[in-house]
């Protein structure tokens, strides 16, 4: 059960396609740096804003990196996975 204290008005909502996408990662109240590869030696490619919604495509090695697809981009990017949270439904 959850308790709304406050407005829901500009609270994007999730679509089941979203939630079919499993597994995948939410970005948290931050914005954050997407990188061309698993490392901060890599490009970053864009910002992602809060709420952003991704499909896990993959993991480094040491699994301190995902791989996403986000909606509207041509390639996959990767994340920092401490700054991400990952979501599944299963």
């Amino acid at each position: 059960m959850v308790q709304v204290s406050d407005s829901l008005v500009g609270i994007r909502r999730v679509t089941w396609q979203e939630v079919e996408a499993q597994p995948a990662v939410l970005i948290p109240p931050r914005a954050v740096f997407a990188q061309a590869g698993p490392g901060m030696e890599y490009d970053a490619v864009t910002i992602l804003p809060k709420g952003t919604w991704a499909k896990i495509t993959g993991v480094d090695p040491p699994g301190a990196w995902v791989e996403i697809e986000v909606v509207g981009m041509d390639r996959p990017v990767w994340v920092a996975r401490n700054l991400v949270k990952t979501v599944s439904a299963r």
